[in-house]
């Protein structure tokens, strides 16, 4: 069968474990080094049975009409926002993703670094060492006694609320559909203007969709509680840069900690670069050894499942799970015993 990776600067730290081990499965792999290279005419799309890439990568818009024998698209870790679930369903392509502990884990541990480094003010602490400024010019917040709002209560606020619980933080959060029997002790459900108006720190930690989408619009950053701090390390597009950049530079928000942005790479002429109390880094500040090995690990054995037939082992459209197996059940996967031409950059292994 053939395998197209698209790869990120993340999975070439597991270039060797991910590709060993789809070979393994009975892969042909074609590792392609950037999203701009499936567009070349010789990617060899019109062979693939499986693409694997980042969440990000806007697979279907550039490949369902080539791949025409496409079977799967699957995820490296969970986010799956640029995978078209209507295009899947109407080619009968499955989506499989990855939700590991190990990335829960990570993105929550990175949250609350961002929490604390803000809180402490780590950035301008070193800043006035560095420079031979006298300092600290404003002192530093505990996070203990301080109300941590979380937007979403997935995997991964579950487990920052559970590792603040031993802070003793005052943790709140907000879901449209949360069940109140669900939220664990020492956990306050709010609703979300409370969330914005009380909280001294908030993190967002829901997907991007187009009920999220601009979530944080001006509106809601302006209703936040006077020098709140904001984290946001789950999807650029849940929050107006734009506002957010005046409401740091006017003064009426504290600080902000962004891994992740409308835009990646960050635009050099971005406001949010000049803006005064920020950390930015370029979304993999949660991409851990431990997170994308357990990321590689979950694509083979998604990978081994589509070959045989079977249902990846966390689907993000089971409602085609009757149609494709109907369609693909009877017919396993094995290695393609011609390779076509690799595209300009790729290589194959």
């Amino acid at each position: 069968m053939r395998i197209i990776v698209v790869a990120n600067a993340s999975l070439e730290v597991v270039r060797e474990r991910l590709v060993s081990g789809l070979r393994a499965a009975g892969c042909d792999v074609v590792w392609l080094p950037s999203w701009s290279a499936v567009h070349d005419p010789n990617s060899g799309l019109s062979h693939v049975d499986i693409v694997v890439g980042a969440g990000t990568c806007p697979i279907f818009s550039a490949i369902v009409d080539v791949a025409t024998r496409l079977r799967a698209v699957v995820a490296v870790g969970s986010g799956t926002e640029g995978f078209d679930r209507a295009l899947a369903a109407q080619h009968t392509v499955i989506i499989g993703y990855g939700p590991t502990a190990e990335n829960s884990e990570s993105m929550a541990e990175a949250t609350i670094l961002l929490m604390l480094a803000l809180s402490y003010r780590l950035k301008q602490s070193e800043r006035f060492l560095r420079e031979g400024v006298p300092g600290p010019r404003q002192p530093a917040r505990t996070l203990r006694h301080r109300t941590v709002g979380l937007i979403g209560f997935g995997r991964i606020g579950r487990s920052v609320a559970r590792k603040l619980s031993t802070w003793d933080a005052r943790v709140q959060v907000y879901g449209p559909r949360l069940d109140p029997a669900s939220i664990p002790s020492g956990v306050a459900l709010v609703d979300f203007g409370t969330l914005l108006r009380t909280s001294d720190i908030v993190s967002v930690h829901v997907a991007l969709n187009d009920q999220t989408r601009k979530m944080l619009g001006a509106e809601q950053l302006e209703s936040m509680k006077p020098g709140a701090l904001l984290v946001n390390t789950a999807r650029g597009g849940i929050v107006d840069e734009t506002a957010l950049a005046r409401l740091l530079t006017d003064g009426h928000l504290g600080g902000a900690a962004l891994d992740v942005f409308a835009t990646l790479p960050l635009p050099a002429d971005h406001p949010l670069r000049q803006a005064p109390n920020t950390i930015l880094t370029p979304h993999q500040l949660g991409h851990t050894r431990d997170n994308v090995e357990a990321a590689a690990d979950t694509v083979i054995a998604n990978v081994a499942r589509i070959a045989r037939g079977e249902a990846p082992l966390h689907t993000r459209n089971p409602e085609i799970l009757p149609a494709w197996t109907a369609k693909w059940a009877g017919r396993p996967l094995g290695i393609t015993s011609k390779r076509p031409p690799a595209a300009a950059g790729a290589k194959p292994n």
